[in-house]
């Protein structure tokens, strides 16, 4: 069976933006990085608070 692995952008790494999430809790950036929040905790309602495009 093939395993597919999930990957987030990292803000903190200038050359390699893409990593594997299962190197980021090993990171020191961890407990303050906003991506691996996101992942770890998706927001339920994601776009609610945005403002609608306006129509042309």
């Amino acid at each position: 069976m093939k395993q597919t692995r999930h990957f987030i952008v990292c803000p903190k790494r200038s050359g390699q933006h893409r990593i594997s999430v299962e190197l980021c809790p090993a990171c020191k950036h961890a407990r303050r990085c906003p991506a691996w929040a996101s992942y770890r905790c998706p927001p339920l309602f994601a776009g609610l608070f945005d403002k609608p495009q306006p129509q042309k």
